[in-house]
């Protein structure tokens, strides 16, 4: 969980980590772009992964092995209007579990493949297969926006009461 990979971040001695061929599945919540970075400057390959209950563990994911592939996030999260003004700071002597959660970079990676077929209606995801646990569509009701063949998760909307 980014929760996980966040206590690994604020270890002690942590900067001097060489994670070079080391994976790391992160998912069950929000994945900032800080936290891939944070991986990918130790060497480590970094799989962001979305899945739910209803669909399975392991619905949606993106692999980051290199600079290149965080670039393309970067450029991504640009594109559809999110800035970097308080993540620019390298200086992670100075990261909180606090800062990360509340980072301002939403929306958060849910990946670029796909083991269940996707569509997007008003900008709820729906998926459909045989690891979805309904018959025909299901909608997630997470909110989400594609870029570059990326989808990203924007919240969840809220069902109303009668």
């Amino acid at each position: 969980t980014p929760g996980q990979a966040i206590a690994i971040m604020l270890t002690k001695n942590s900067q001097l980590l060489d994670l070079s061929n080391i994976w790391v599945t992160c998912g069950s919540n929000q994945i900032t772009y800080p936290i891939i970075k944070w991986f990918l400057e130790r060497r480590a390959h970094f799989l962001a992964n979305w899945g739910m209950s209803e669909v399975g563990p392991i619905a949606i994911n993106r692999l980051f092995s290199k600079k290149n592939d965080l670039e393309s996030l970067k450029n991504d999260l640009l594109e559809i209007g999110y800035s970097y003004k308080n993540s620019q700071d390298d200086d992670y002597k100075k990261l909180s579990k606090k800062t990360l959660k509340y980072d301002p970079l939403i929306p958060t990676i849910i990946g670029n493949k796909q083991y269940c077929e996707v569509k997007i209606i008003e900008n709820q995801l729906h998926v459909k297969g045989l690891i979805c646990v309904k018959k025909g569509w299901f909608n997630t009701n997470d909110l989400c926006i594609t870029s570059n063949g990326s989808l990203y998760y924007l919240g969840r909307t809220v069902k109303s009461s009668g």
